[in-house]
């Protein structure tokens, strides 16, 4: 995994940096929200979770990206690489398979960052 430099960078960073704002934002709106967990609690807890499995899978990403920049890349088939392609897909398939029975603010979130984050995973998964 190598990112590169000019155009190809560029095109690599924005979605990490759009994404980043984008759950910083829901975790913001939902921290201030009066009901956090509204009835039934269980489904709010769902949807919570779901998000935080997104949440985790991007930053695992994200720490991925930092370590192949760092690193200069990653060959194919990297034990680094592999661990966390097996957790950040993992993590973002488990949320993906809770969020719809969730309900809240965090639900739509949820659905839409597990399967960003899922879709990162499988095309990094199939480059190898």
């Amino acid at each position: 995994m190598h990112v590169g430099t000019g155009m190809g960078a560029v095109l690599f960073y924005v979605p990490f940096i759009l994404f980043a704002l984008y759950c910083s934002s829901r975790w913001k709106k939902w921290a201030k929200a009066d009901s956090r967990f509204p009835p039934p609690q269980w489904r709010a807890w769902l949807a919570f979770l779901a998000f935080l499995a997104a949440t985790f899978s991007f930053l695992d990403s994200l720490a991925l990206v930092v370590y192949a920049t760092v690193k200069l890349g990653l060959r194919s088939y990297d034990p680094v690489l592999l661990m966390a392609l097996q957790i950040g897909f993992w993590s973002s398939l488990g949320g993906l398979c809770i969020s719809p029975a969730g309900k809240g603010r965090l639900r739509l979130p949820a659905l839409v960052s597990n399967s960003l984050v899922l879709a990162f995973w499988v095309a990094l998964g199939v480059l190898q």
